[in-house]
């Protein structure tokens, strides 16, 4: 066989293979189009708004913190570290316990029923993932 015979095939293939995998692609994409899941949970439901918004404040604040020299601002950013995660920490253990009171007491107390159904659902979404 010939060089330039072996090119001129190449060509061929790569283009019947090309006009093959478009047709394809072109069916398929029609056939099984790509939904969009909008569903979304909170995975830590101690973290409140206000929390997120700190936290995103935070987040704001390190590259200043990473690149100054000033020690009043890095004092002031390691307290607010501290501070956030006191109030992290607090949340956490307010959802815990109050979860924990509502297995205790029962279902006696009014609401009670629907506080505990959300509860449960949301830990059966954390857990899963």
């Amino acid at each position: 066989m010939k060089i330039g015979m072996m090119f001129s095939l190449k060509k061929k293939f790569n283009i019947i293979f090309n006009n093959f995998l478009n047709t394809f692609l072109r069916i398929f994409c029609s056939s099984f189009p790509v939904k969009k899941s909008h569903y979304s949970y909170n995975k830590k439901p101690w973290l409140t708004r206000d929390i997120r918004i700190s936290l995103a404040n935070k987040r704001k604040l390190y590259p200043t913190y990473r690149n100054s020299k000033d020690s009043y601002f890095k004092e002031y950013y390691k307290k607010y570290c501290q501070t956030l995660s006191v109030v992290i920490m607090f949340a956490k253990n307010f959802f815990i316990t109050d979860f924990n009171r509502i297995l205790t007491t029962g279902l006696k107390l009014p609401g009670t029923t629907l506080k505990l159904l959300l509860i449960i659902e949301v830990l059966t979404i954390i857990y899963q993932q």
